[in-house]
């Protein structure tokens, strides 16, 4: 099952990973974990990084192993708890990447309603937004995965520009504030921001059950987060005061 593959292939899965951990979550991520001040908030980050990546090889090794028969999370959890495992991860998918999916649908429409001045009602733009995204899903998993690195490359640049025009704003003298007593408070925030794993069957598949490859994609995607998240932070922490009016 270590059938080669190529580096173009493994970056795009890497944007996978980069794109589930740089989502909606990373305009959030430094106003909260901000409260702690930047010290605290990136040694909580890197630990966090640590254990997410160090439980996604896990899994690597679970869905790539030459006996595994292993496609997915209800097979994997069947395997290992028996089917009330089996039925307690498909619970637990539905319940939290429904949540995920209306906050994206409802999220994406005021965005859609602030850019396009027309006298429509927001539930139309969700459902206009719903059906583009489920259309492009629909075309399978090869034209997704492409689509997804097409984004991730713009949304790389537009940050980029973004980065620069807010860095004029920089105050340093911000990065010496700290509160360690926030850190419980902002570990799942950061957690929440790092979860890529329901990415890692379909990376597996698609790498064709290579487990270096498979790990080399989850490294690159998380590095990639990591970075950008690490700029965001510093950027957002010293721009904006620790806190405002009221």
């Amino acid at each position: 099952m270590n059938k080669k593959v190529s580096f173009l292939s493994i970056f795009i899965n890497a944007l996978l990973v980069t794109g589930m951990t740089i989502g909606a979550g990373i305009l959030a991520l430094p106003i909260k974990t901000g409260l702690a001040g930047i010290v605290p908030s990136l040694l909580s980050m890197f630990l966090v990084w640590i254990l997410m990546v160090g439980t996604a090889i896990v899994f690597i090794y679970k869905f790539t192993h030459p006996k595994t028969r292993s496609r997915d999370y209800p097979t994997l959890f069947q395997d290992e708890l028996g089917t009330k495992g089996r039925w307690l991860s498909v619970f637990g998918y539905l319940v939290n990447y429904y949540g995920i999916s209306v906050a994206y649908l409802t999220g994406s429409a005021v965005i859609l309603v602030n850019l396009v001045h027309l006298n429509v009602p927001g539930p139309v733009w969700t459902i206009v937004f719903f059906v583009i995204f489920t259309g492009l899903a629909l075309r399978g998993a090869d034209k997704a995965k492409n689509a997804n690195a097409v984004i991730m490359i713009g949304m790389v640049v537009s940050f980029a520009v973004l980065l620069y025009l807010s860095s004029k704003q920089i105050d340093v003298t911000r990065y010496n504030y700290k509160d360690w007593s926030f850190v419980p408070s902002i570990v799942p925030i950061i957690v929440v921001a790092f979860a890529f794993h329901n990415v890692i069957p379909f990376i597996c598949r698609n790498l064709r059950g290579n487990l270096k490859a498979s790990i080399q994609a989850v490294l690159l995607g998380g590095t990639i987060a990591v970075i950008i998240n690490v700029l965001w932070m510093f950027v957002v922490v010293g721009a904006l005061p620790i806190a405002g009016p009221g």
